[in-house]
């Protein structure tokens, strides 16, 4: 019984730091919540899962684009080729306008 004080008081001690310590998004969402508010147009945000979560665009799931998968304006998505220099190891790291590119290609 003794040999599990010490374990179990590392356990507590992780969980309660992982369950209090989550980083604190009112300031990205208060930044965020105008522009994805104020048009229609689609979004590229790195990762779209706490916008998505926080805003009422964030039900218009065709709009966001992250990345690593890319809505395009039709509604359809797709994983960005290794030539565009977005994935795969062997790829260079992506241009600023790499994602730019990709998203006015597939613009009507």
């Amino acid at each position: 019984m003794v040999a599990l004080v010490f374990p179990a008081g590392v356990a507590f001690s992780q969980s309660w730091s992982l369950f209090t310590n989550w980083a604190n998004a009112s300031s990205f969402i208060a930044i965020f919540r105008p522009l994805a508010d104020h048009g229609a147009g689609p979004m590229l945000v790195e990762d779209p899962s706490i916008a998505e979560y926080y805003l009422p665009a964030g039900a218009q799931w065709q709009r966001w684009s992250s990345t690593r998968n890319i809505v395009l304006t039709g509604g359809t998505t797709g994983n960005p080729a290794p030539a565009a220099g977005l994935t795969g190891r062997a790829s260079p790291a992506p241009t600023p306008g790499t994602s730019r590119r990709a998203i006015s290609r597939s613009s009507p």
